[in-house]
């Protein structure tokens, strides 16, 4: 292939791979990536009901009274060695339980 030629079509097919459409942010717009508003049942978790979980023993009562006092729709425990996703959801509890089955931490999110 001639030399002179790779030049010019490399420019063409770098130009055919840009679009003319102007370009949107993300970020324009911080609604888009909000969670939805809270619906009846559906409520927002709230850390304050919930601050005096740790330390106590950890039974299917209390996470049916932890969930309920936090407003928590979702509840995650998580016991000692199991992995643990980091995406934030606002409407989940999270229970972090130790070795002997008493509550290490608990937070919304």
């Amino acid at each position: 292939m001639n030399a002179k030629l790779i030049v010019p079509m490399f420019a063409a097919l770098l130009a055919a791979c840009s679009s003319g459409a102007p370009q949107t942010s993300a970020r324009a717009d911080s609604s888009a990536s909000a969670p939805p508003p809270a619906m009846g049942g559906d409520q927002v978790c709230n850390n304050e009901p919930i601050a005096n979980l740790a330390g106590q023993a950890w039974s299917d009562r209390a996470a049916s009274d932890a969930q309920q006092r936090s407003g928590a729709s979702t509840l995650r425990v998580m016991k000692p060695g199991e992995v643990m996703t980091l995406e934030y959801n606002p409407r989940r509890l999270t229970v972090i339980l130790d070795e002997s089955n008493r509550v290490s931490s608990a937070r919304c999110g």
